[in-house]
């Protein structure tokens, strides 16, 4: 049986303007694992998920604490990935298995914590690029003490944190020994970053979609499907001209990227791994809202990029 990768946005798992309370998740992810039940009678499934607003909400946790003089300690960055891949992992086994279960499916889930190398002189430590948390209004920025490392979107101002490169899965071979006869929940946020040799952990949060066309390549899975909180990949997005895009080869989608069309900071890093995975060997990536992706896996909705 072939292999999909299916990556979860955290964005889709706490969506814009939520407190991101574990109902919520929980919500989000009912609609969400419900959709893609199709998938486990055509492939072995990873799934991989996004950590931005958890990780985000932990970092603020500390910074409150800090400010009122509440004791407690402070974590590395690596280690509160380390505690979204649990919180995050457990939250899919639980709703995975009763959906499985329902659909008569037998297949075991399992969430393994997952390091990913990265390299200690990546020039990403030097520049802080990858968003994290929740958005702020300017009103609420004002409020904020530190201000260093925040970035201002569309949405309002966001906190951003060091991304480097993923080199390594060093789980590799026990997720797909594992993948054969269950479901793996694996490189969630990106994975743990650590370094070579020592396998030492370092401050960062590797891109999720990085991490998981890293993944996908190795494993390689025909199928790369990421989920996101809008329903297509659009061209002039948010302007009068928006117009989504349902399926483009990987030779146009490759014009489009070199143009700059698509945000660093949202669909960029998407379409790069949607790029480096077909041109890795894998077949179809299919980019989609958990709403629509049922459809999607037919081929009725979402955007779907294929090899030439």
């Amino acid at each position: 049986m072939q292999t999909a990768v299916l990556g979860l946005g955290g964005n889709a798992l706490i969506q814009y303007g939520e407190k991101g309370t574990v109902e919520q998740e929980l919500s989000h992810l009912n609609k969400a694992l419900k959709n893609i039940l199709p998938l486990f009678k055509k492939y072995n499934v990873v799934i991989t998920h996004g950590n931005g607003p958890q990780v985000g909400n932990l970092l603020l946790m500390e910074k409150f604490s800090e400010r009122n003089n509440i004791s407690g300690s402070k974590m590395p960055l690596y280690v509160q990935v380390a505690r979204t891949q649990g919180e995050i992992g457990i939250l899919i086994q639980e709703k995975l298995h009763n959906l499985l279960l329902n659909e008569k499916i037998k297949l075991p889930v399992v969430n393994i914590l997952t390091r990913v190398i990265v390299d200690p002189n990546d020039p990403a430590f030097e520049n802080p690029s990858k968003p994290v948390g929740p958005f702020y209004s300017e009103k609420e920025f004002e409020k904020i003490r530190t201000k260093k490392n925040f970035v201002k979107t569309k949405k309002g101002y966001r906190m951003v944190v060091p991304s480097p490169e993923p080199l390594e899965i060093v789980e590799l071979e026990q997720i797909k020994t594992l993948s054969r006869k269950a479901v793996v929940i694996c490189c969630g946020g990106g994975g743990i970053p650590v370094v070579k040799n020592s396998l030492a952990g370092t401050n960062a949060v590797i891109d999720k979609d990085f991490a998981s066309q890293k993944l996908a390549s190795d494993l390689k899975a025909s199928l790369f499907v990421i989920l996101t909180d809008v329903d297509f990949v659009y061209l002039n997005f948010r302007e009068k001209n928006q117009k989504e895009i349902r399926e483009i080869s990987l030779s146009k989608i490759k014009k489009y990227y070199k143009k700059e069309i698509f945000p660093n900071g949202s669909m960029g890093p998407k379409i790069k791994a949607a790029i480096n995975f077909l041109e890795s060997g894998g077949e179809k990536v299919i980019i989609a809202s958990p709403n629509n992706i049922k459809k999607a896996i037919k081929g009725m909705s979402g955007t779907i990029i294929s090899n030439d």
